[in-house]
């Protein structure tokens, strides 16, 4: 990514590029602040306005099954629900979100309403047809446990001048060879900028800034690579 960004983005008239510190480990990076997320599905085929009463106690069913699994876990817990409805003989389901707490005959009605008001934006004005019957086929509840979010530290600004950053020179070819200054980016402090070509370096990764394009070193130490 950093080590061709430059030339991507100018090709296609990007103007600016923030390149993470953490690039290479990005993946890493958002598992860690990752919610902890888990679905639960009942299978169970009825035809609307379905009975409030199996409504509400499959849902309970579930809900109760998301809080014991999420004992063991630390932070808040939250529960959405929805369902899947289609029309009577169709195969695809449209999911959508129900209402939380014990729901009444009217919010069934209300549901059914909000389906075919989401068919149609799918498929067309007057593509939903009730008398063909609707069906719901699967319950849903999405259990969500927030986890703690990595903190990242703004750091001090250190001015323009990046020439403690630099650690040699390197022949890079452009449109011809040129010798090119390297610099580590571990080295890099906010503020710090550096003018195309260049090299920009750390044990992890590799960012090439173009000639006519420059890095500046913001806050969180992320390189804003802009054009011209």
């Amino acid at each position: 990514g950093p080590l061709h960004v430059g030339s991507y983005a100018r090709d296609i008239g990007v103007a600016e590029v923030l390149v993470s510190p953490y690039a290479p480990v990005f993946s890493g990076f958002g598992i860690a602040g990752c919610d902890i997320q888990r679905q639960y599905t009942r299978s169970h085929p009825m035809t609307m306005p379905a009975s409030v009463a199996l409504f509400n106690a499959i849902f309970r069913e579930l809900e109760a099954e998301a809080a014991r699994d999420a004992v063991a876990s630390s932070g808040e817990l939250q529960l959405e629900r929805f369902v899947d409805m289609k029309f009577r003989r169709q195969v695809h389901n449209i999911r959508k979100p129900a209402g939380a707490g014990e729901l009444r005959s009217e919010e069934i009605e209300a549901l059914m309403m909000s389906f075919e008001e989401a068919y149609e934006r799918i498929y067309g004005k007057g593509t939903a047809y009730r008398k063909a019957g609707i069906e719901l086929s699967n319950f849903v509840v999405t259990a969500t446990t927030k986890t703690y979010k990595p903190q990242l530290k703004e750091e001090e600004w250190a001015g323009a001048d990046s020439d403690r950053a630099r650690i040699g020179e390197r022949q890079v070819y452009f449109d011809d060879f040129i010798e090119t200054p390297v610099f580590d980016m571990e080295q890099l402090r906010p503020g710090n900028r550096v003018s195309g070509p260049a090299v920009v370096e750390s044990s992890a990764t590799t960012m090439l800034i173009h000639p006519q394009q420059t890095a500046t070193v913001d806050r969180y130490r992320n390189l804003l690579l802009r054009m011209g």
